[in-house]
């Protein structure tokens, strides 16, 4: 008798338990459902936010606010001045190169926890002016640990703490390194 008692006992324990998980299924299945719902909003506004920053940048990068770049939902770039829009690819080079940093830029600030970025070449099809322009706000981006660009030319060479020099002899490349 106290053997039937005891599985009674432990039935009803595991009958309890087994409808508390019940329970939190179903509440596992009503948070899932909205943040499927979410979702799009979530990345409407993401998206939203990382244009109105690519925006910024790109204003100045470029010297000037009265063009506004835009980062779309459908994830194309987009340039409007005056009144008419011209997409990525109407562009010169140096406003995709521009476009396209002050894009990344953007993103990065706006979504990245990593602490080292990368950038190759990214004054390239640049004049002077918006070089600079580009550097001063390269330099800017704060939350890194580490920075590196690569670049052919000396547009960075005043603002970083450690420099790397490749120089091509021939078929001979050689390298050194400066603290600054």
């Amino acid at each position: 008798m106290r053997v039937l008692r005891n599985d009674q006992t432990s039935h009803y324990a595991l009958e309890q338990e087994r409808r508390q998980l019940a329970r939190q299924e179903e509440t596992l299945e009503a948070i899932r459902a909205i943040i499927k719902q979410a979702g799009p909003f979530v990345t409407q506004a993401l998206v939203r936010q990382v244009s109105e920053g690519a925006a910024t940048i790109f204003g100045e990068l470029m010297g000037d606010h009265s063009r506004v770049l835009a980062w779309g939902e459908d994830y194309g770039v987009s340039l409007t001045t005056g009144g008419a829009v011209r997409s990525f690819r109407q562009l010169s080079g140096g406003e995709q190169m521009s476009a396209a940093l002050a894009v990344r830029l953007a993103l990065v600030r706006e979504m990245s926890s990593i602490n080292v970025a990368f950038f190759d070449e990214p004054t390239a099809n640049l004049d002077s002016v918006r070089r600079e322009a580009l550097a001063q706000q390269i330099m800017a981006v704060r939350g890194f640990n580490q920075l590196f660009v690569i670049s052919h030319d000396d547009t960075f060479e005043q603002a970083t703490q450690n420099l790397i020099r490749v120089t091509r002899y021939g078929n001979t490349t050689t390298s050194g390194d400066t603290a600054e």
